[in-house]
Protein backbone atom coordinates (compact mmCIF):
# COMPACT_ATOMS: atom_id res chain seq x y z
CA UNK A 1 0.00 0.00 0.00
CA UNK A 2 1.36 3.44 -0.70
CA UNK A 3 2.03 6.36 1.99
CA UNK A 4 -0.06 9.40 1.83
CA UNK A 5 2.42 12.20 1.40
CA UNK A 6 2.24 14.93 4.38
CA UNK A 7 0.17 18.01 3.57
CA UNK A 8 2.38 21.70 3.09
CA UNK A 9 1.28 23.81 6.33
CA UNK A 10 1.34 27.47 4.68
CA UNK A 11 1.97 29.95 6.55
CA UNK A 12 -0.02 32.41 8.26
CA UNK A 13 1.57 35.65 7.49
CA UNK A 14 1.74 37.10 3.91
CA UNK A 15 4.77 37.03 2.34
CA UNK A 16 6.71 38.70 0.16
CA UNK A 17 10.30 38.98 -1.74
CA UNK A 18 10.63 42.47 -1.98
CA UNK A 19 14.05 43.53 -3.19
CA UNK A 20 14.04 46.16 -0.73
CA UNK A 21 13.71 44.25 2.36
CA UNK A 22 16.61 44.59 4.85
CA UNK A 23 18.92 41.23 4.75
CA UNK A 24 19.70 39.98 8.50
CA UNK A 25 22.33 40.74 10.13
CA UNK A 26 25.18 37.72 9.41
CA UNK A 27 23.75 36.95 6.00
CA UNK A 28 24.31 40.16 3.77
CA UNK A 29 25.45 39.85 0.67
CA UNK A 30 27.26 42.29 -1.18
CA UNK A 31 25.06 44.60 -3.02
CA UNK A 32 26.55 45.49 -6.21
CA UNK A 33 24.56 49.05 -7.11
CA UNK A 34 24.67 48.37 -10.97
CA UNK A 35 22.89 44.67 -10.58
CA UNK A 36 20.42 46.34 -8.16
CA UNK A 37 19.34 48.73 -10.43
CA UNK A 38 19.31 46.64 -13.90
CA UNK A 39 16.99 44.01 -11.61
CA UNK A 40 14.88 46.67 -10.43
CA UNK A 41 14.55 48.23 -13.79
CA UNK A 42 13.58 44.69 -15.27
CA UNK A 43 11.04 43.84 -12.87
CA UNK A 44 9.46 47.04 -13.29
CA UNK A 45 9.85 46.03 -17.01
CA UNK A 46 8.00 42.68 -16.57
CA UNK A 47 4.79 44.60 -14.70
CA UNK A 48 4.46 46.86 -17.71
CA UNK A 49 4.31 44.32 -19.87
CA UNK A 50 1.60 42.40 -18.17
CA UNK A 51 -0.62 45.23 -17.65
CA UNK A 52 -0.41 46.02 -21.79
CA UNK A 53 -0.83 42.48 -22.13
CA UNK A 54 -4.16 43.04 -20.41
CA UNK A 55 -4.67 45.93 -22.43
CA UNK A 56 -4.44 44.09 -25.54
CA UNK A 57 -6.28 41.71 -24.73
CA UNK A 58 -9.17 43.95 -23.68
CA UNK A 59 -8.71 45.83 -26.81
CA UNK A 60 -8.71 42.25 -29.55
CA UNK A 61 -12.41 41.53 -27.16
CA UNK A 62 -13.49 45.12 -28.48
CA UNK A 63 -12.25 44.85 -32.55
CA UNK A 64 -13.87 41.30 -32.83
CA UNK A 65 -17.24 42.86 -31.19
CA UNK A 66 -17.04 46.18 -33.65
CA UNK A 67 -16.18 43.83 -36.60
CA UNK A 68 -19.19 41.17 -35.68
CA UNK A 69 -21.68 44.10 -34.74
CA UNK A 70 -20.69 45.79 -38.34
CA UNK A 71 -20.83 42.58 -40.57
CA UNK A 72 -16.56 42.93 -40.85
CA UNK A 73 -14.90 39.90 -42.25
CA UNK A 74 -11.69 42.10 -42.57
CA UNK A 75 -10.06 45.48 -42.46
CA UNK A 76 -7.02 47.26 -43.26
CA UNK A 77 -5.24 49.90 -41.28
CA UNK A 78 -1.53 51.40 -41.27
CA UNK A 79 -0.35 48.46 -43.21
CA UNK A 80 -1.77 45.87 -41.43
CA UNK A 81 -5.42 43.45 -42.03
CA UNK A 82 -6.89 42.89 -38.57
CA UNK A 83 -9.66 39.57 -39.48
CA UNK A 84 -11.57 37.54 -37.70
CA UNK A 85 -10.69 33.87 -37.75
CA UNK A 86 -13.61 32.44 -39.93
CA UNK A 87 -16.03 30.39 -37.47
CA UNK A 88 -15.11 31.80 -34.50
CA UNK A 89 -14.75 35.39 -32.82
CA UNK A 90 -10.73 35.64 -32.31
CA UNK A 91 -8.99 38.37 -34.27
CA UNK A 92 -6.20 37.97 -36.30
CA UNK A 93 -3.43 40.67 -37.51
CA UNK A 94 -1.15 40.41 -40.51
CA UNK A 95 0.75 42.62 -42.79
CA UNK A 96 -1.19 43.45 -45.77
CA UNK A 97 -0.34 42.72 -49.10
CA UNK A 98 0.52 44.89 -51.23
CA UNK A 99 -1.75 45.84 -54.56
CA UNK A 100 -0.29 45.21 -57.88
Amino acid sequence: MAKKKAARVKSAGKTTNDPAQQTLPGVDEPRITMVETSVKRLLAIKTDMTSLKEEKMGLLDKISGLLQKNGIKNYKCLGKEVFLEPGSPIVKIKTAKAQA
